[in-house]
C-alpha cells in the first residue's frame, strides 16, 4: 500500500517558499523537540488526507495536553502510588471487567482505525483512553483505599496503560517502549522522551519528592488537569507534579 497524506502547509496557511519565510526546517524541528516528538504531531494531530498548517505552537500545545499533561501524568502518577503503597501491578485478573470492557472496545476501535489508515483518529482514540483512565482514577481515589480495592484500582489502570502504550507504539515508538518497560519493572519515568529545550516555555519539574508543594500559581498542568485533587496532594505530597508548563 501506498499512503499519501495531504499537502502541509506552512504556519501562514500559504505553501512554503523561502521567498516568503515560512519554510519549516526538519532537521530543526527534531533537535529542538526529539522524534517522539515531532512524530506525535505529524501523525497523530496533523490529519492524515487533509491539508494542513504545520504551526510550532500546536505542536507544543498538544505535546503538553495530550502526551505530558494526559499519558505521562497518568503514568507517573500511577506508579508512584504502587511503589509506596507496594501493589502488585501484574494482576489482569482483579480488574474490574466494566472497565475491562470499555477499554478493550477503545482498543478495538482504535486498532480498526489503524487498519484504515487513518492514524490521526487512532490516536486520537489512545488519548480518548487514557482520559478515561484518568477520569477512573480520580474518582475511584485509589490513595483513599484499603490494600486489597487499590489493587483492583490500580491493576486496571496498568491493564489500560499496557494497552495504550502498544497503541502509541507506531506513532511514538521511543516513549511508548519506554513506559512498557516502566509498567513491567513499576519505575517512574518521564514521558515523553522528547522534551522541548527550555526556550520553548516548556520544563521537567526536577522538584524533591519529599516537597509538599510546588509553585502551584505557576503551573497550568496542575491547574488545568489537577484542579480537582486537593486532597490527593495534601494526603500524598508529589503525586501529582512531575510535567510542568510553566506560565512564568
Amino acid at each position: 500500500h501506498l499512503l499519501v497524506h495531504g499537502t502541509v502547509l506552512g504556519p501562514d496557511g500559504q505553501k512554503m517558499s523561502k521567498s516568503i519565510g515560512n519554510v519549516i526546517a526538519p532537521l530543526d524541528q527534531y533537535e529542538k523537540y526529539g522524534s517522539d516528538v515531532c512524530r506525535y504531531y505529524m501523525l497523530a494531530i496533523i490529519k492524515t488526507y487533509n491539508v494542513c498548517c504545520y504551526r510550532e505552537s500546536e505542536l507544543k500545545e498538544f505535546y503538553n495536553s495530550n502526551l505530558a499533561n494526559n499519558y505521562g501524568n497518568l503514568l507517573y502518577r500511577f506508579i508512584h502510588l504502587a511503589q509506596k503503597k507496594e501493589i502488585n501491578i501484574a494482576n489482569e485478573d482483579v480488574v474490574e471487567s466494566s472497565f475491562r470492557q470499555n477499554v478493550l472496545e477503545l482498543k478495538n476501535k482504535s486498532e480498526g482505525q489503524y487498519t484504515n489508515f487513518g492514524i490521526s483518529d487512532a490516536a486520537l482514540t489512545i488519548n480518548e483512553m487514557i482520559t478515561f483512565g484518568n477520569q477512573y482514577f480520580h474518582k475511584e481515589e485509589p490513595w483513599k483505599q484499603d490494600t486489597e480495592r487499590c489493587e483492583i484500582i490500580l491493576n486496571g489502570i496498568s491493564f489500560l496503560l499496557k494497552i495504550a502504550s502498544e497503541l502509541y507504539y507506531p506513532i511514538i515508538p521511543d516513549g511508548a517502549q519506554k513506559a512498557l518497560n516502566a509498567l513491567e519493572k513499576k519505575e517512574k519515568i518521564v514521558l515523553p522522551s522528547g522534551v522541548p529545550s527550555p526556550d520553548s516555555g516548556i520544563y521537567q519539574c526536577s522538584v524533591d519528592e519529599d516537597c509538599e508543594l510546588v509553585s502551584v500559581s505557576k503551573c497550568c498542568s496542575f491547574v488545568a488537569v489537577n484542579k480537582n485533587f486537593k486532597d490527593e496532594i495534601k494526603s500524598t505530597p508529589m503525586i501529582c507534579l512531575q510535567v510542568c508548563n510553566f506560565t512564568a
